[in-house]
């Protein structure tokens, strides 16, 4: 399921595999700790990690050694990318990449995610601390229920962890890390763990195995199909991959029907052998895939593919040795320090190179454009962290300067055009104030990102008012609004007049983001203000997609060392064109004005460089250089409307 859907299949379900691994897991560690407990009435700590180590980390510590050498060739150094592979490497041997990968990754279904090779190991961190905390809970309700005479006293307490863990899973997602977060996950162990324990619906329920059984596959086959990114996860739907897998492990092996016969074939079972070294390996080489060849869809399941040769390498020299054949503890600490340093040290010399640029003038330039702060982000005037009031004094530029204000509102697009808009504004001694919200237009209408919280879009809604209403009671000035165009055709976002009367079709959407556009800029000009409005820049998005992964260190060292991408003007204009002739009706019916910036990005084709810089930091964003020599082309707009 997980390699399916990594590897660009029709799967979008498949990440949900996960969850079925965790419910397999907690299956087999309460298994083996049960039954040594019903064997000697203790459980032996020592033996229980030195197995889990045995098991798991030198075959994770090969991968994260090779992962993290080979990220000097085939991971940019440009905007922090081989920076996060060392952070996540390092992490994941302290058993916590899956906080880090949070922190520096974000999203699990972002672009940034796509191209840590290392992304992958959030989920071997999550089961590491499962093992960590889980077997000390349970034998502490053994204790207790043999104190006690309380039989019941493990299943209830693992019970009340799986409430409390679903619970915190399904109720609305109010951490924004709460993909990687452990509490969320903990019930999908603890269903596993209830099924060792021999709580299974088998015996309550008197259903057959095979009932048990064909329900359980079609509920894992469905969850493959029925899920998607688009959706909050964990959450309700995670009920499908955790229940199918926990019926399917419930149904035992005891009937002989189809089911039974095809999940013990030969091949599957072989699969089932080779899969945590498939896991490890397959992430790694699809990402370096899709940075040779980004254009190249069929990459993908190749890399996949090919992954099984050395997940097979990894599997017959290093799993199945280092867990048959290191009989005394001298021995396991000799292979524990030398598993845990080769990936720190890894770590450490691509630190080195990626600091020093390579020892290349000209990679470290391109470092410094890419990794520049925009003035807006330098000075924390994005209000998507909440609470704070606006305008704040460290967001107002030229604040001596006589003539009228300029308001600059809007998105994340809006925070990479204030170089430009403060220099601008300097240059017609004019003074500048910028309120952002990253992925928060503040139009008239609500745009609801169903991948974030619902705290999060209510926080956005009340920033959106809070900006409007800010700049309502000033006195008259010049309002810049931009934003992305994005809203309107990506799956994860909802756009209606109010947070009650939401639409997901692309018409619907346009038809919300037309009215709350012109009503937004209505509202402000009913109060004295001047509107312009920005077109967006052009977008690299799909057969166009483009990010600095594509700046490998081999192209960085060419003769060009541009990491240049071109696309028809054509093709993104037939993409991003009903936002941009919306943004020109809204200019025609309100007398706003309107900067259109892209004569300054394409020709015929449309470009990611300018000589001597990128002109974008990623798929959708400018670099500071870039924000800058666009200062000229606001300086006219500002003019224009007066």
């Amino acid at each position: 399921m997980v390699v399916g859907f990594h590897a660009g299949l029709p799967m979008p379900g498949g990440f949900a595999g996960v969850d079925v691994f965790f419910v397999i897991s907690g299956f087999v560690i309460t298994g083996m700790l049960h039954r040594e407990w019903l064997e000697t009435g203790r459980i032996r700590f020592g033996q229980f990690y030195l197995r889990r180590f045995r098991r798991l980390t030198p075959a994770l510590a090969l991968m994260l050694t090779i992962v993290v050498a080979s990220a000097a060739l085939f991971v940019s150094p440009l905007g922090g990318r081989q920076v996060d592979v060392l952070m996540t490497a390092a992490a994941a041997v302290m058993l916590v990449a899956n906080f880090v990968i949070s922190a520096i990754t974000g999203g699990y279904f972002d672009a940034p995610a796509e191209m840590n090779p290392l992304l992958h190991t959030w989920s071997l961190s999550i089961e590491e601390q499962f093992y960590l905390f889980f077997p000390g809970l349970l034998l502490l309700a053994w204790l207790l229920g043999r104190r006690r005479g309380w039989t019941w006293a493990p299943a209830l307490t693992i019970a009340a962890l799986a409430l409390l863990s679903a619970g915190l899973a399904i109720s609305g997602q109010e951490a924004p890390d709460h993909f990687y977060s452990p509490f969320g996950r903990a019930w999908e162990f603890a269903v596993g763990a209830l099924l060792a324990l021999g709580l299974t619906p088998q015996r309550s329920l008197r259903v057959s195995a095979r009932t048990l059984r064909w329900l359980g596959c079609a509920a894992l086959i469905l969850s493959v199909f029925v899920i998607s990114g688009d959706q909050p996860f964990p959450g309700p739907l995670t009920a499908l991959p955790v229940g199918g897998a926990a019926l399917v492990i419930a149904s035992g092996g005891t009937s002989q029907d189809a089911s039974s016969r095809w999940l013990s074939h030969p091949l599957l079972v072989r699969v089932g052998d080779l899969s945590y070294s498939w896991y490890l390996w397959h992430w790694p080489l699809i990402v370096f895939a899709r940075a040779l060849w980004p254009h190249t869809p069929i990459a993908l399941p190749i890399a996949a593919a090919l992954s099984v040769i050395p997940a097979a390498l990894s599997y017959h020299y290093v799993e199945g040795p280092c867990r048959r054949r290191l009989p005394s503890r001298s021995r396991t600490a000799m292979v524990g320090v030398m598993v845990t340093t080769l990936p720190l040290l890894a770590c450490l010399g691509l630190l080195r190179l990626t600091v020093d640029g390579y020892g290349s003038p000209t990679v470290r330039h391109q470092q410094e454009i890419v990794a520049a702060q925009h003035a807006s982000q330098t000075a924390g005037c994005s209000l998507e962290s909440g609470g704070s009031e606006w305008p704040a004094r460290n967001c107002t530029w030229n604040s001596d300067a006589q003539g009228a204000g300029i308001y600059l509102i809007g998105d994340s697009h809006a925070e990479h055009f204030s170089d430009a808009v403060i220099e601008a504004g300097g240059s017609l001694g004019r003074p500048v104030v910028v309120g952002t919200h990253g992925s928060c237009p503040p139009i008239a209408a609500v745009v609801w990102d169903a991948k974030q919280t619902s705290a999060w879009n209510r926080h956005c809604i009340a920033t959106r008012d809070h900006i409007i209403a800010a700049i309502s009671n000033s006195p008259a000035a010049l309002v810049i609004f931009a934003a992305s165009d994005k809203y309107t055709d990506e799956g994860r976002y909802l756009v209606g007049p109010d947070a009650e009367h939401l639409s997901g079709t692309r018409a619907g959407k346009l038809s919300a983001w037309r009215l709350g556009l012109e009503s937004m800029v209505r509202q402000l000009q009913g109060v004295g203000h001047r509107v312009v409005l920005v077109q967006t820049v052009p977008r690299w998005t799909s057969v166009d997609d483009w990010y600095t992964t594509g700046c490998l260190i081999p192209t960085l060292f060419s003769t060009s060392s541009s990491c240049s991408h071109e696309m028809p003007v054509a093709r993104a204009a037939e993409r991003q064109g009903d936002v941009r002739r919306l943004m020109q009706n809204t200019s025609t019916v309100t007398g706003a004005e309107v900067v259109d910036l892209w004569p300054r990005f394409c020709g015929i084709t449309c470009g990611t460089n300018d000589p001597g810089y990128l002109r974008y930091r990623d798929s959708e964003h400018i670099t500071v250089a870039q924000s800058v020599a666009l200062a000229p082309d606001f300086v006219a707009a500002i003019r224009a409307a007066g």
